[in-house]
């Protein structure tokens, strides 16, 4: 059973990671409002699935339990056949960029060499940012109930919190498909992270009822598909979607362990402030990497 499983995820990761790189080198300007759908449509499914299955599970009286998973085979047979036809015939290079192979050639080679550590240092902040988002992310889901009971809601409504937090992520990512490709990727990142972390602010001063929650995750939907759409377009290499990607896993993995020893330590009614420092930290480096992006371009 734990082998199946461990199975399953690897393909569920590997299928995530394909289709969020396909999606965000093949389609330029809309690769952002389309990841922002892909993902939007990722959270409704995760929300409506559980129960799907378990209607089917109580529906289904004289079948064994491991029947109500069968829908599942099913999309997943339909899905492999949908990724089968993503485009593949598009290049990994931006336009403007200069392709690796006329770097190789040039004379010199000591300005292609600063080129790649900045094209390295850039990368690496990237993984950073995508890093504490997640960990904020998962924090966020982790730690909202805790974090209403202590501010003394009812088990419910704590218990909501959680809920309407991802229903905000994916509404989030979902409303803002028609406008991103004119709001572009850069200031989409930087508006929805700054916005988060003031909400986690007053959810921490006012929670009302859990419903903060709901307008936390909505600022937070679009800031990890818009970032794959914005590392792509940047010139940091074939690598640079991959990197990101895992660098986002590990933050998700490494980081909400600290955030709740910091919320051990300054009390659970104090529980958003710690995540809106992380928040404000990948605002703070989305910042940077766009001021960083428009000196080079200057240049």
């Amino acid at each position: 059973m734990c082998g199946s499983l461990v199975i399953v995820g690897m393909g569920y990761g590997a299928a995530t990671a394909l289709v969020n790189g396909v999606i965000a080198v093949a389609y330029g300007s809309r690769s952002a409002g389309l990841l922002n759908l892909l993902n939007g449509v990722f959270g409704v499914a995760a929300v409506v699935g559980p129960f799907v299955v378990s209607g089917l599970a109580g529906g289904l009286p004289g079948l064994p339990p491991r029947f109500a998973y069968l829908p599942y085979v099913l999309v997943a047979i339909f899905s492999a056949v949908l990724v089968s036809r993503l485009p593949t015939g598009f290049s990994t290079i931006p336009e403007g960029a200069a392709a690796p192979e006329v770097l190789a050639d040039s004379p010199s080679r000591g300005p292609v060499r600063n080129t790649q550590l900045q094209s390295y240092g850039r990368l690496a902040l990237v993984a950073a940012m995508l890093g504490s988002y997640v960990a904020t992310e998962v924090a966020a889901s982790s730690f909202a109930t805790t974090h209403l009971l202590a501010a003394g809601a009812d088990a419910g409504t704590a218990v909501r919190a959680t809920s309407l937090f991802y229903v905000g992520l994916a509404g989030g990512r979902l409303l803002v498909v028609p406008v991103a490709a004119r709001i572009g990727a850069g200031r989409l990142m930087l508006g929805c992270a700054g916005l988060a972390a003031g909400l986690l602010v007053v959810t921490w001063a006012l929670p009302l009822g859990g419903f903060t929650y709901l307008l936390v995750g909505a600022a937070m939907g679009p800031i990890f598909p818009t970032a794959l759409a914005w590392v792509s377009g940047q010139g940091l290499g074939r690598d640079a979607l991959p990197i990101a990607l895992t660098a986002a896993n590990i933050g998700g993995l490494i980081l909400p362990p600290i955030i709740g020893a910091v919320i051990g330590a300054v009390g659970a009614t104090a529980a958003p402030l710690p995540m809106a420092a992380s928040v404000a930290i990948s605002a703070l480096l989305i910042s940077y990497l766009l001021f960083s992006a428009r000196r080079s371009s200057v240049k």
